[in-house]
């Protein structure tokens, strides 16, 4: 899947006060999905995936310092290093 830079969609409920924001951006993209496979893991791989690899380092020392204070970390890091 290849991710675009768009126009912002004129049905987003951000439209009518995007004037009054400092930045504002809209991406999108075309999943092929003959056979209705896709599943939201799969969505949330094709945005992830394509992060740096010293995010998921810095995402994985995170998880184990709030883990140690008793909190919620997540199973899956979906392609996170």
């Amino acid at each position: 899947m290849k991710i675009t830079q768009m126009d912002f969609p004129e049905k987003s409920l951000l439209f009518p006060g995007r004037d009054k924001y400092d930045y504002i951006d809209s991406f999108g993209g075309v999943f092929d999905d003959e056979h209705n496979a896709i599943g939201i893991d799969d969505i949330v791989d094709a945005f992830v995936s394509p992060l740096p690899r010293w995010i998921g380092v810095l995402m994985n020392v995170r998880n184990k310092i709030v883990s140690l204070a008793g909190l919620k970390t997540g199973n899956n890091t979906h392609g996170i290093v």
